[in-house]
């Protein structure tokens, strides 16, 4: 068996999980951003659109964290911060990291990463986790920003998931919505993508609606994980996936956030496969094979720090119990497959009172300071 290559960082994954279908505004503006760049020359107003959009979101639905009015302007040096008496230490972390982004908006973007944004005293992210439901009036831009990502071959599966969970396989619906979303985004779906879509359409009559996908919609259900599910912030999950991949800690191999959080998500569903699984590259000389018995104890620490949920820690026999979940996001320092995992969890048979006083790895205690506290 030939070794896997190692993955490339900025490289961005193919969509190819149900899961990541969903109108997510964060997902699909990172695969947006070489966009930024020249602006949208065929729509101009669309990045300024799409600002507005997500600046609005953010304050409806509460994002971002604060930061005192007097650094709205943000003209203040980095010495400056560290002597102003008023500014708590986290705030002042807040204000550096605005003022470094601030005028770097384009390799910031390209890096994957995010775009703080003062807005009457609060920092907001550009590529926030919202997702849309076609409730709202901003779901047929979103959703055709991300119809104009995918492939041909994929956008059949893309249809099929929104005509069954967004349109609750309403076919008459999902067709006049479709229709009508080519027609007001034209700009930004053209040429063979609408050619695909009208297709779609034809070869999908009232007939067929009601069976359309739902046997292997069902059947991938029954066969596949869920990821983890993640408790804490966005920024709190793009600050973990940075620290365990730094040169102090150095658990895992280069991985970047789209993956990431695809593993770690805010609402997991099943897939069946995903591109990019988590390498585990910690691996002690004298056994010279990845510790897996660190990865299971950072899992549990993340538990211990409300980052986890409890339901994601069931060692009964089932498709989405711990040791599933393991095997099918993470590998060893080879990319292969862990094995006897089972073996390597040092908190199978523990007491609530053994677990509650477990001793971790000293490192870990670092993410406690490490991690913003929301």
């Amino acid at each position: 068996m030939s070794e896997k290559k190692p993955q490339q960082v900025n490289q961005l994954p193919e969509i190819i999980t149900a899961s990541d279908f969903e109108i997510n505004i964060g997902k699909i503006l990172i695969k947006e951003r070489y966009m930024f760049d020249d602006g949208y020359p065929n729509n101009p107003s669309l990045r300024e659109e799409i600002y507005r959009i997500v600046h609005n979101l953010s304050f409806e639905r509460n994002l971002g964290e604060p930061i005192p009015d007097s650094f709205k302007e943000a003209y203040l040096k980095f010495n400056q911060i560290d002597n102003t008496a008023k500014l708590n230490a986290k705030n002042k972390t807040l204000t550096k990291q605005f003022l470094s982004l601030k005028h770097s908006m384009m390799e910031e973007l390209k890096n994957n990463s995010y775009l703080p944004m003062i807005i009457s005293g609060k920092v907001f992210f550009l590529l926030p986790d919202i997702t849309l439901t076609p409730k709202e009036k901003e779901f047929p831009l979103f959703f055709s920003l991300k119809l104009k990502q995918y492939d041909l071959h994929e956008i059949d599966d893309y249809l099929i998931y929104h005509f069954q969970d967004s349109f609750s396989g309403d076919f008459n619906r999902f067709k006049r919505f479709l229709e009508l979303t080519l027609r007001q985004h034209r700009a930004i779906v053209t040429g063979e993508i609408t050619e695909t879509v009208k297709e779609w359409i034809a070869e999908n009559n009232l007939t067929k609606k009601k069976s359309l996908g739902s046997v292997n919609r069902e059947r991938d259900k029954k066969n596949s994980t869920l990821p983890f599910k993640w408790l804490g912030s966005p920024k709190q999950a793009f600050e973990l996936c940075e620290i365990i991949q730094n040169a102090e800690f150095k658990l895992v191999d280069k991985i970047a956030i789209e993956d990431f959080v695809l593993i770690f998500s805010k609402n997991p569903k099943a897939v069946k496969s995903v591109k990019h699984k988590i390498r585990w590259i910690d691996v002690p000389v004298r056994t010279r094979k990845s510790n897996l018995k660190l990865l299971i104890e950072l899992l549990f620490f993340l538990k211990s720090m409300g980052l986890l949920g409890e339901r994601d820690f069931k060692t009964k026999t089932h498709t989405n119990n711990l040791y599933s979940k393991i095997g099918h996001f993470f590998e060893d320092y080879q990319g292969k497959p862990f094995k006897n995992i089972r073996v390597a969890n040092p908190f199978s048979g523990l007491k609530p009172r053994e677990l509650k006083a477990y001793k971790y790895p000293e490192k870990f205690s670092k993410l406690n300071t490490l991690l913003s506290l929301s």
